[in-house]
């Protein structure tokens, strides 16, 4: 069975394609082919594909990510890297799709109930849910004859409890839906479950929190493998920040700059969502790689640094808190796999936890490996997130 995995944002497109067996769902799955779009300029995207070690890059004269999507997923079947014959051979088609609501808590077959539902929930993941929509609607005309599934980023969070989901505003919130959700589930999740093929058996990993840092970061609390807070909330600006969103700030601020500064809901939602973090904040980048390499000459270039690293340390705190104690220390994503200045900044002071980073460990570092001193109680581990084997393995989890 052929399954493609679409993960399609608002900056980038990432694709895979796997081979599974529905006897075997829950075996190692190697991408067989891997896809990426990114903007190249105003008018134009740059596209990467891997097939066997052998890449081809080129520039497409498409503006926009969905245009860019069908040359990309045709070079499955097209031109020199193809792997199949025709579009018909892929059983199934997973997208990730970020936000699922109270409605969605399993991998789910898109019907136009579905989309519908996902449209409605657009508001609550602006920068996420809609592209995804588009993925989906480019994805059925390519294959009007594949599964479509949806595996959502909300689920792996459903078994916070009501103390940990419930906002302390008027209760009539939360009758509404205005809630905690939490979200990068489909990460947290896979990264909990390789926690423990990297831990020897014998080591306690009842208590893990999970930092997935990329260009949207999140923390989550894990409990004998389940999510019991994440740092996002009823919309991924919520927590830490992160390369273009704020976090958690004052709301204060914002009935600041509506009423003073006579800020509309549409500036504001570019402020909170495209114009902060490390970018707001550098006023140059939200690149972490950039920002390390500015730091030591341009002051807010560190302060930026500083923020984030502020910003994680408080966070693991107060998660640390949560768990009653610390088992498992694990970076993921981008930044977290990358950048082994933030974790070697982020680990110092927390040596109360149990926390002891081994420096050379976590210089040499590459991702699935353990970083912490033989005498830290606390095991630090660097995984590399594969959210698309993630989303394929669910994908053959569902029945025809």
């Amino acid at each position: 069975m052929y399954i493609l995995v679409l993960n399609v944002g608002s900056s980038s497109v990432k694709a895979a394609l796997f081979k599974g067996d529905k006897e075997h769902p829950h075996a190692f799955l190697k991408p067989l082919w891997k896809g990426a779009l990114s903007k190249h300029d105003k008018n134009t995207l740059r596209s990467k594909i891997n097939v066997q070690d052998k890449v081809e890059e080129r520039v497409l004269e498409v503006s926009t990510l969905t245009e860019g999507l069908i040359p990309l997923l045709e070079s499955i079947w097209k031109g020199k890297l193809a792997l199949l014959t025709d579009p018909s051979q892929i059983n199934r088609i997973g997208h990730r799709i970020v936000h699922g609501g109270e409605i969605f808590v399993q991998p789910t077959v898109i019907t136009p109930y579905v989309k519908n539902c996902l449209k409605e929930l657009s508001s609550m993941a602006p920068l996420h849910n809609p592209p995804g929509l588009l993925g989906i609607e480019a994805a059925e005309g390519l294959f009007p004859a594949s599964l479509q599934i949806a595996v959502f980023d909300t689920a792996f969070h459903q078994t916070m409890n009501e103390v940990a989901f419930t906002y302390p505003g008027p209760y009539e919130w939360k009758e509404k839906g205005i809630r905690r959700y939490g979200f990068h589930g489909i990460s947290h999740a896979y990264c909990a479950k390789k926690a423990l093929e990297i831990l020897p058996p014998i080591a306690s990993a009842s208590k893990m929190i999970c930092c997935h840092l990329g260009n949207g970061c999140s923390l989550t609390a894990i409990h004998e493998g389940k999510s019991v807070m994440n740092s996002m909330g009823f919309t991924p600006l919520e927590g830490l920040m992160m390369g273009t969103r704020c976090g958690s700030i004052d709301p204060g601020i914002l009935l600041y700059l509506m009423r003073h500064e006579k800020v509309d809901v549409d500036a504001l939602d570019g402020i909170l969502n495209r114009e902060s973090g490390l970018k707001g904040i550098s006023e140059e980048s939200s690149d972490m790689q950039w920002i390390i390499a500015q730091k030591e000459t341009m002051y807010r270039a560190k302060l930026a640094f500083d923020l984030f690293v502020q910003s994680l340390k408080m966070h693991i705190g107060a998660m640390s808190a949560l768990l009653e104690g610390l088992d498992v220390l694990i970076f993921t994503a981008g930044i977290g796999e990358n950048a082994q200045e933030v974790r070697a900044e982020t680990c110092k002071g927390l040596s109360y936890l149990g926390v002891h980073l081994d420096m050379e460990a976590n210089h040499r570092c590459i991702p699935d490996q353990d970083i912490s001193k033989k005498n830290s109680s606390v095991r630090i581990l660097v995984i590399h997130t594969q959210e698309e084997m993630a989303i394929a393995h669910a994908c053959l989890s569902i029945r025809d």
